[in-house]
């Protein structure tokens, strides 16, 4: 059997992928402030990754979902509906359909890489990417362009430019860590890596997979274990201190990545209930990871040899490296290198 392979790659010239976890940014509320991701910024620009990922829907993914609403309305509900309106609301705006969105996206795209892009062309290509659900990229797209472009998008539909401004502003870490990284590098799009296609085999055992979990307190359990007292504590020293740099060399660090791999992941092995359904929630974890890998590794598939960083929940971390690590041409980078 194949157990490992070398290949015939010096690992400086393998592609770099730097999986970045974080907490949920958003739910700091009024606490969060832009001025407390300076440091990190400095550190992720000075590694100056060639692309980067966020923790959002593809919108490939997204069509698929549509496509079957017998599995995953509740999942596009509860996963996609902001993206979803937003959509239809630049389609609206435009008179396009989603694929022909895409295809003019594709186009401006190309010309805003090469540097030939007015401001009339750089709101279409925010308009269009946002009606194809690449809400990131269309932020993104939105940020370069000078008031008097903005300006035109007020006569169109208010509203929807003042969601533009709202998610530049977002403390939701795609936006405040991917967007506003991705502006600083003078990128033009960014990658949606995640993937909610496991969700329907997770609704399935609900009902009767939680209430067995909660009679032995397993979710209790891991909320009061103590890498969740050190991640709620670094966060709080972190805020005070007015620099989350800290805290995410800590939620980067062996120590918490390997708690969290046994606390949301190995921990299901360990009830070892009659119904067996923990196994299966462990399985359907598993298979939202690898989609994301597969995601991520098709993202990075465009810039052979560059850099990729890729930026998601702490808890996917653990599975995420796992897998990349077996790929024949990417090198994992962590943060705590660039420190």
């Amino acid at each position: 059997m194949l157990k490992s392979y070398k290949a015939p790659i010096e690992e400086s010239e393998k592609t770099q992928v730097l999986i970045l976890g974080s907490g949920h940014l958003g739910n700091l509320g009024q606490q969060f402030r832009p001025a407390l991701l300076d440091s990190l910024i400095e550190v992720l620009r000075g590694y100056s990754p060639d692309v980067i990922g966020v923790e959002s829907l593809p919108s490939q993914v997204i069509v698929g979902m549509e496509a079957a609403p017998e599995k995953y309305r509740q999942a596009l509900e509860i996963f996609a509906k902001d993206r979803l309106e937003l959509a239809r609301r630049a389609r609206e705006a435009l008179g396009v359909s989603r694929t022909e969105a895409e295809g003019r996206a594709k186009g401006l795209l190309e010309q805003a890489v090469r540097g030939g892009l007015s401001p009339e062309g750089r709101l279409d290509l925010a308009l269009n990417l946002l009606a194809a659900y690449e809400v990131e990229s269309a932020v993104l797209q939105w940020s370069y362009l000078p008031e008097v472009g903005q300006e035109r998008l007020s006569t169109m539909d208010g509203g929807l430019a003042g969601q533009f401004d709202a998610l530049l502003n977002s403390p939701v870490e795609s936006f405040s860590i991917g967007v506003r990284l991705a502006r600083v590098l003078g990128l033009q799009s960014i990658a949606c890596i995640d993937d909610q296609q496991d969700t329907d085999i997770y609704f399935e055992i609900a009902d009767r997979l939680e209430p067995e979990l909660e009679r032995i307190g397993y979710h209790t359990a891991i909320r009061e274990s103590e890498i969740i007292r050190k991640q709620q504590e670094s966060s709080r020293r972190a805020v005070e201190a007015g620099d989350l740099l800290p805290h995410y060399r800590f939620m980067n660090s062996p120590e918490y990545v390997h708690a969290i791999m046994d606390a949301e992941y190995i921990s299901y092995l360990r009830p070892k209930l009659p119904s067996r359904l923990e196994r299966t929630r462990l399985a359907q974890l598993e298979v939202r990871n690898l989609n994301m890998a597969s995601h991520i590794r098709r993202a990075s598939a465009r810039h052979p040899g560059q850099r990729m960083l890729v930026i998601v929940g702490a808890s996917h971390k653990p599975l995420l490296d796992l897998y990349l690590s077996q790929m024949l041409d990417v090198k994992l980078v962590h943060l705590g290198e660039l420190l």
